[in-house]
């Protein structure tokens, strides 16, 4: 992310994202380089445990919080669109959207568990897609 800046080596240990929620007592904050890191972590999984490539495209049901930033910058350093999904959003309005958005893969986060775990996304499978990509397939 940064390594083609001028100041890059000044960059590295300042803070790229902080989160909050105050209702869960919850605050993770993430520098230049240890964001870059989880990138590159959470992009390398996508690729070689799930098989996804530039072109592909996944679904993400996710809230606003740290967790969807780093699926979102890990997908896009893999040329991989995202399709937000609200997650909100009604069961059988979510059934259409994730049937006739094209993708391989939909990322969905377990709001009672996001605090508990490091990452707690979940890598699921679109089955029309693709018989290799199982929700077994991530851990």
């Amino acid at each position: 992310m940064i390594a083609d800046h001028p100041d890059r080596h000044r960059l590295v240990d300042r803070n790229v994202l902080t989160y909050y929620d105050d209702d869960c007592n919850v605050r993770r904050a993430y520098t230049y380089a240890e964001f870059g890191a989880l990138v590159g972590a959470t992009a390398a999984f996508l690729h070689e445990r799930l098989g996804l490539v530039r072109g592909d495209r996944i679904a993400t049901v996710l809230f606003n919080h740290d967790l969807t930033v780093l699926v979102y910058f890990a997908a896009w350093t893999l040329g991989v669109a995202v399709v937000p999904i609200n997650a909100e959003m009604l069961s059988a309005e979510l059934e259409y959207l994730i049937g006739h958005s094209e993708i391989g893969l939909a990322v969905i986060a377990i709001p009672c568990l996001i605090y508990s775990m490091d990452l707690t996304v979940l890598f699921l499978a679109v089955p029309h897609l693709s018989a290799d990509l199982q929700p077994s397939s991530a851990q």
